[in-house]
């Protein structure tokens, strides 16, 4: 009590610019739904509750009936803290809320059909752990989520005033009508269910709508009303909304950026709704929408999406673009080769996808997943191919050649080593091509094809080399040795 006559909850401050003490109207409202709500669930639970008692003492008697009692409230408390820890979060951070605070209503309509058809004391056992399980695992939460965004002090009066006012009051009217049909709701289970599913039914409807007036308050300072309720009232991407709300996210304002922020998870359309707007001159806008359409990726707009990575030239944007296309994961095309792959593919510039594959033999593939040309070796190819700026493909194969290989297919040239090649190439910055063999060899070869240096080891080198920013070369073989070289 002192704690809300100082202010509020300890702690509890109040945003820039906005009171502590006022709520608006739409606030005013809010707090409406979540008394009902609140006074609806106690009644529920209460009437559970009296059947779940009057099963007990019907069925156990004694030290028997303090061991139900006992392990049913141990079991309980069990399962919600299993589902705290893992179902709950999940639930609280990858769904709407109205979808929260939805679980416990639907699942008690459930138990009370359950009710219905088998009236016994397993079905009422059952339904009461869920409901009590779900009252605290989602409905609570859910109400802590829906006040979060009163100013503190009414946050702080109205917490205490829904579990120690309105709470009670619900238990109390549900009591009082139990105490004058106490002998029918016993006797008579299915309009005992029947009752209980209308009362449900009207909770149900009383907190999804507490909670479409959180999510519309925590857009109202952005004017994204609309955009937040989206599930009753979008009907289209609007462009002008999101552009609204991609400006917002940079305003100096920390809470009105966190809003924007928050809006701009819920809104917008499915990735092939947004691919007419992918032309915005502004490249925040664009790397927004393609956030976007990673988000709610759609096989069907693939290709859009292609095709405008291609002329995308704002670095950021194109990651995200990218990040866009690597979402939609449905498969465009396979292509089967006639041995085992074993190493990662390599793209060129121009989409062309070259693997090795132990069909002795190195496949370059059109994006669409035609085959361009096949290079066949004399051994397996298990190592990635390397592409230099020039488009020269360098590969090694099990029949211990390094070969240079032109986009068109041709062989440029080879290099002979004594043993197999397994790792990949790489290519530094002045072009100069570095291989490793299992002839215990690192082999350092110009464009051209010249071997200018090699290095003895005393191992196998089937790790490709790394090179480091200063141009030194890291090597790894199988004697156990990292070695460094100029």
């Amino acid at each position: 009590q002192r704690a809300l006559a100082a202010g509020g909850a300890p702690g509890a401050t109040a945003p820039p610019g906005t009171s502590a003490t006022a709520m608006g109207a739409d606030q005013r409202g809010r707090v409406r739904w979540l008394v009902a709500a609140a006074v609806l669930e106690a009644a529920v639970a209460t009437a559970l509750d009296f059947r779940f008692g009057a099963a007990m003492k019907a069925r156990f008697t004694g030290d028997d009936l303090v061991t139900a009692v006992s392990l049913f409230y141990g079991g309980s408390h069990l399962l919600l803290l299993a589902l705290q820890v893992t179902l709950v979060p999940r639930l609280l951070t990858s769904r709407a809320l109205p979808v929260t605070v939805s679980i416990h209503p639907l699942a008690a309509a459930v138990g009370a059909g359950a009710l219905a058809l088998v009236p016994g004391f397993g079905a009422i056992a059952f339904v009461r752990t869920g409901e009590w399980v779900l009252r605290a695992a989602t409905s609570r939460t859910g109400q802590e989520l829906s006040l979060s965004a009163l100013p503190p002090v009414p946050r702080a009066r109205w917490k205490v005033l829904l579990r120690g006012a309105a709470t009670p009051l619900g238990a109390a009217l549900a009591g009082g009508v139990l105490y004058l049909t106490s002998a029918r709701a016993v006797t008579e289970p299915v309009a005992f269910a029947a009752i209980l599913a209308g009362v449900i039914l009207v909770w149900l409807v009383v907190v999804r709508r507490a909670a479409r007036s959180f999510l519309a308050a925590m857009a109202a300072p952005l004017g994204m009303r609309g955009v937040a309720l989206r599930g009753r009232q979008h009907t289209a991407f609007d462009l002008d909304a999101w552009i609204r709300l991609v400006a917002a996210t940079g305003l100096p304002e920390p809470r009105a950026a966190e809003l924007a922020r928050a809006a701009m998870a819920r809104s917008g359309g499915a990735a092939d709704e947004i691919t007419p707007y992918l032309a915005d001159e502004d490249p925040a806008v664009r790397r927004a929408l393609y956030e976007l359409a990673a988000r709610r990726p759609r096989p069907a707009a693939v290709r859009e999406l292609h095709v405008a990575a291609q002329i995308e030239d704002d670095p950021e944007a194109l990651a995200a673009a990218l990040d866009a296309l690597a979402a939609d994961g449905s498969k465009r095309w396979e292509l089967r080769v006639g041995g085992d792959l074993d190493a990662a593919p390599a793209v060129g510039e121009d989409g062309t996808i070259y693997i090795g594959s132990d069909d002795d033999a190195l496949h370059a593939v059109n994006p669409d997943g035609s085959v361009r040309w096949k290079l066949v070796t004399g051994g397996d190819v298990r190592g990635p191919a390397a592409i230099a700026p020039d488009g020269t493909i360098y590969v090694g194969s099990y029949d211990k050649h390094l070969y240079a290989v032109a986009p068109s297919g041709q062989i440029k040239w080879r290099l002979a080593t004594a043993d197999k090649i397994h790792g990949a190439p790489v290519v530094a910055t002045n072009g100069v091509v570095l291989i490793g063999s299992q002839d215990d060899h690192l082999y350092a070869v110009d464009p051209a094809g010249v071997l200018l240096w090699y290095v003895r080891t005393g191992g196998d080198l089937d790790a490709p080399p790394a090179i480091g920013p200063d141009g030194t070369i890291y090597l790894v073989g199988d004697d156990g040795i990292l070695r460094a070289l100029r």
